[in-house]
């Protein structure tokens, strides 16, 4: 049985990491379909117009948050497997208890990234499975 392809987004404030981790992660997984978005709240919109699989969610971002987006992400799609993308290691039990399925540290590794990928590719086959 063939993988389905992800639909991953990535949200992140500095314009520099989206464009770093869009072209990291459109290397390791070429079948993927990348969305950025710049803050939470676009991030946000385009989940109403395109259904998400996996996202990457930084954590300090102006307006809304990485935890505040996740959530309202999760409320939209209870499916969609998020993981923290940050700088920061002090909102680790914050991150989980919103639902976040993993929290990397900046700057993250392609072996990180592919492996988070691997995980998120397995979750939603099995899900996919299950239906």
């Amino acid at each position: 049985m063939a993988n389905k392809s992800l639909n991953v987004l990535l949200v992140d404030d500095e314009i520099e990491m989206l464009d770093l981790y869009e072209e990291k992660i459109s290397k390791l997984a070429t079948r993927h379909n990348v969305f950025t978005a710049r803050m939470g709240n676009e991030a946000c919109e385009l989940c109403k117009k395109q259904p998400i699989d996996v996202a990457f969610v930084d954590y300090q971002m102006p307006k809304m948050n990485g935890i505040e987006t996740g959530s309202y992400l999760l409320g939209q799609n209870p499916d969609m497997i998020l993981y923290m993308l940050t700088a920061y290691d002090q909102h680790i039990e914050e991150a989980f208890n919103a639902g976040f399925c993993d929290y990397l540290l900046k700057p993250v590794s392609d072996r990180q990234l592919n492996t988070a990928l691997t995980w998120a590719q397995l979750l939603v086959d099995k899900e996919k499975c299950i239906r």
